[in-house]
């Protein structure tokens, strides 16, 4: 698995988000790289570790854990692959989510476009995507 990148690794941050949606963003981009995967992890075993905010709190759901991103990786409890979480973003209606992002100027393009559109998971749609995931449910 990748170590995350080499700055992050240094400063000890790991950029996480709260919005499925967001993360299947990154990881679409990430597949340019090699293979890509979605980490899931719970809030409550990160509650002490949560950094500052940055200008990427709004667009992005984001963030900021204040440990390098092996620990998150440890930690994570899922691991999704990408076309797995497109096909749950789908099945809740969010069916125009990109299969293919060029680079890091396309992802912020679509993050932003994302956003102005509202495409954002509401705590119902949120819901319904944990109750999708394979081995989850109520």
């Amino acid at each position: 698995m990748w170590p995350g990148n080499e700055v992050l690794r240094d400063q000890r941050i790991t950029c996480t988000t709260t919005d499925p949606l967001v993360a299947c963003l990154f990881g679409v981009e990430c597949r340019n790289h090699g293979h890509a995967a979605i980490l899931m992890a719970r809030e409550d075993l990160f509650l002490g570790a949560i950094g500052p905010s940055n200008h990427f709190v709004v667009i992005d759901a984001a963030i900021n854990l204040m440990i390098p991103p092996e620990d998150f990786a440890r930690k994570a409890e899922r691991i999704l692959e990408v076309d797995e979480v497109l096909r749950i973003l789908a099945e809740i209606g969010f069916d125009q989510v990109p299969i293919r992002i060029r680079d890091k100027w396309a992802l912020r393009e679509a993050l932003i476009g994302s956003y102005e559109a509202r495409h954002r998971l509401s705590e119902e749609q949120l819901r319904q995507f944990e109750t999708r995931i394979p081995g989850e449910g109520p």
